[in-house]
């Protein structure tokens, strides 16, 4: 009698493993299933329902006041609410995984995959990353990337993945890797390129009711407090209307910012 082996912690089903051989994705690098329970959300929320649940039986036991014991019991409803609804409790919902390979990552469930995107297939990556303070300390950070298909095929990858922060820098890197030479060889040939409400090119950067500053002129590009700013004649200046947020591919035009503005002044600084 064979006796059927389950596969290893992270290894990708066979029907996801099938897909990513179709699709030429070649060899599994990663995976990243989704959490079931968070429990910073979870503990606060039980412990709020516990405490309004006891006021509840406390005024009534008490003072047989029904008003005040109703509204503590539907704020111990709402704290219940709060903690197990978020939560990934569902047997679908909390079996999600993203699967990475070496040419892209497909996001799987239990029922099989249920999107691969190559990384040459992807159009756009947006990611917002926000660290949250509660009193001046530093409670936690926020992970957001969606990654849209060039065909319109949308996946949003957030904090509910462990390891997230690895998969998010995963996936800006090999989106960068393959779209940077096609964005810079597009400007070499004379077009410009938009980010957003910036505008690349040979000459310089661009934005809408701002003007555009050459190349030569920028001493260096990158995000201040959420948004794009150049440095200029010593000075940071804000050069976006949009949060850095909000301009897909963020990766790819700071990498081709840096690449345009070091060929500008390669010249001047080799002596």
């Amino acid at each position: 009698m064979v006796q059927l082996i389950p596969p290893a912690p992270g290894t990708a089903p066979p029907t996801v493993a099938a897909l990513a051989t179709a699709r030429g994705m070649g060899r599994q690098t990663g995976a990243y299933p989704i959490r079931r329970v968070r429990l910073q959300l979870l503990i606060p929320a039980l412990f709020l329902t516990a405490l309004f649940g006891v006021l509840a039986v406390g005024i009534w036991s008490g003072q047989h006041n029904a008003g005040a014991a109703g509204f503590m019991a539907a704020l111990s409803g709402a704290g219940l609410c709060l903690g197990v609804l978020p939560q990934n409790l569902t047997p679908r919902r909390g079996s999600r995984c993203v699967y990475v390979f070496e040419h892209g990552f497909i996001q799987g469930d239990r029922t099989g995959p249920v999107v691969d995107m190559r990384w040459d297939a992807i159009g756009s990556l947006l990611q917002r990353i926000t660290r949250t303070y509660t009193n001046g300390i530093y409670t936690g950070t926020q992970y957001l990337y969606t990654v849209t298909r060039t065909d319109g095929v949308k996946v949003k990858l957030t904090g509910w993945y462990k390891g997230i922060a690895e998969l998010g820098q995963t996936v800006a890197r090999e989106v960068t890797r393959v779209q940077l030479p096609v964005a810079f060889a597009a400007v070499q040939r004379g077009e410009a390129l938009a980010f957003g409400d910036l505008t690349v090119n040979m000459a310089g950067i661009a934005c809408a009711g701002k003007g555009a500053v050459p190349w030569s002129e920028i001493q260096a590009v990158q995000i201040n407090r959420g948004y794009v700013s150049l440095r200029r004649a010593g000075r940071w200046l804000p050069w976006s209307g949009q949060p850095a947020s909000k301009i897909p591919n963020l990766f790819v035009f700071l990498t081709l910012a840096d690449q345009l503005r070091a060929a500008a002044s390669g010249p001047a600084t080799r002596r």
